[in-house]
């Protein structure tokens, strides 16, 4: 029998984090959209099962796909999108070529529009510039996603290889667009809220500090107060919880073996309330890591 209780906790997570996303500033957008899809993001009433499947099994769920999980669900209740498909994979002869995260077709037309999102987490290493920020997984590069995304990915519908596979389900696509939302998280210095975004960024950028492990004793005092350690799936809107919190000694031990996105919390204020978000990495990140599971 379902637990009402469970229900209702899952919906908040979904409906937080889904307001989280509506509300972040894109890293970048690009194509010929004129709709903004991240502002028509309605909240529904009821989880859709895969995205109820994804918070149930929290640890086996990447955080992309649950993302695209949440903007369908999103989506899905606006009443200016009159047809909603999701992760459509192109197969032609047994290969695959490609996906469609989103293709929409907005009320009262006949052609879809074609929207590709990523949610990336980067950390600045040097100098502004796109090859200088690394994800917390150093496999992913930005400068790599972007040039995937404009090259390839938003391209997807006018390769003549898939015009088959379009007219085969009565697909017409007329636009398409490429948006990157996320986080940036800045060397943890004295002046960490104020360094260079890499190049193409529009501001404002939701920012966030790093640091190795064994930095952070010495630059504990940019930072202070204590952390809240977060899941991959708890990266997006906070978590209003006390619970669980550990100091910077803590932190950096546990940082030494696997990267940490964690919350700051202040103690002597009100400790459930985000003060700002940081990652913690292996001293020898990122020439060597363990997954992070990222």
């Amino acid at each position: 029998m379902p637990d009402p209780s469970a229900d209702r906790r899952l919906h908040l997570r979904a409906a937080a984090d889904l307001r989280w996303l509506q509300q972040l500033p894109p890293l970048y957008r690009f194509g010929t959209l004129q709709t903004d899809y991240q502002l028509c993001l309605s909240l529904p009433d009821r989880l859709t099962p895969a995205l109820r499947c994804a918070l149930e099994n929290a640890a086996a769920t990447r955080l992309g796909r649950y993302c695209e999980l949440l903007f369908e669900w999103g989506l899905s209740a606006n009443p200016q999108i009159g047809a909603l498909r999701c992760g459509q994979i192109v197969r032609v002869d047994g290969r695959t070529l490609g996906e469609f995260d989103f293709l929409i077709r907005p009320t009262m037309q006949d052609t879809y529009e074609h929207l590709e999102l990523s949610v990336k987490f980067y950390l600045g290493v040097g100098a502004a510039g796109h090859e200088r920020w690394i994800g917390i997984n150093p496999s992913d590069r930005l400068e790599r996603k972007l040039a995937r995304m404009q090259a390839h990915q938003i391209r997807l519908a006018w390769q003549p290889t898939i015009a088959p596979w379009l007219a085969e389900r009565g697909l017409r696509i007329e636009a398409a667009q490429g948006l990157m939302l996320g986080m940036l998280f800045f060397p943890l210095q004295p002046d960490w809220r104020s360094l260079s975004e890499p190049d193409g960024v529009t501001p404002p950028v939701r920012r966030g500090w790093w640091c190795h492990a064994a930095a952070l004793q010495a630059g504990g005092h940019l930072v202070p107060g204590r952390f809240l350690s977060l899941p991959r799936l708890h990266w997006l809107a906070p978590t209003p919880t006390d619970q669980g919190l550990i100091d910077h000694a803590t932190l950096a031990a546990l940082a030494r073996r696997r990267p940490l996105m964690v919350s700051r919390r202040d103690p002597l204020g009100d400790p459930t309330l985000e003060l700002d978000r940081g990652v913690v990495v292996p001293d020898r990140w990122p020439d060597r890591i363990s997954p992070s599971g990222a």
